[in-house]
């Protein structure tokens, strides 16, 4: 069962709406083209999973944050900034719903991986951040790390 308040033209979503999933436990909140999430906007989940971006035909596309088991998260509660830098989470790039281009992976502990993504893995050069002050430079193929440089100050 889907529950959907906003605008309509034409008899689809189209401009700014709320769509509940509530079978799913999710809702989005955000802009709407021809019945499809198109533009800004926001999905969660009863999980804690928070996508803040751009969304096209549906899927994550151009720049967002996907933050991963968020305690808590109710509406309006944390900002993008807030949870890029407290949570589990991919900043960047997203194209057709996966992780691609630029981004940057911060864990729980607060380590980073900065760099190129395809598909949702570390594909190309990029580097982890320890917050030791030392970066460890890699280069991956879809997660497969395939050179490594030494530690840059």
């Amino acid at each position: 069962l889907r529950t959907y308040r906003g605008d309509f033209v034409n008899g689809k979503f189209h401009g700014f709406g709320r769509l509940t999933f509530n079978d799913e436990g999710e809702i989005y909140e955000g802009r709407f083209m021809n019945g499809k999430k198109h533009g800004r906007g926001t999905l969660w989940n009863e999980k804690g999973d928070v996508y803040m971006g751009n969304w096209r035909n549906d899927r994550r596309n151009g720049v967002g944050m996907q933050a991963f088991h968020v305690e808590n998260y109710r509406e309006g509660r944390f900002t993008e900034n807030t949870l890029k830098n407290t949570t589990e989470n991919y900043s960047g790039e997203f194209k057709n719903d996966v992780f691609y281009g630029e981004g940057t992976y911060r864990w729980e502990d607060g380590t980073l991986y900065v760099g190129k993504w395809a598909a949702n893995k570390k594909h190309g050069r990029g580097y982890f951040d320890y917050g030791t002050g030392h970066k460890a430079w890699r280069t991956f193929e879809f997660d497969k790390r395939i050179y490594d440089e030494r530690f840059q100050f």
